[in-house]
């Protein structure tokens, strides 16, 4: 192990969310705060649902 960080970050299928460019601000923050982490660069993983 490289000691690197891992984040997995569900995000729901747009026809569920009523709020769609809401979640994506967020997520934009989200992705932003992950890849900040200090250390070996995090991996961030996005897992998209239909």
């Amino acid at each position: 192990m490289d000691g690197s960080l891992t984040m997995i970050i569900p995000v729901r299928d747009s026809r569920g969310v009523s709020q769609w460019d809401s979640a994506m601000r967020l997520l934009d923050v989200t992705v932003a705060r992950a890849l900040r982490q200090h250390g070996p660069t995090p991996h961030v993983v996005l897992v998209m649902t239909r």
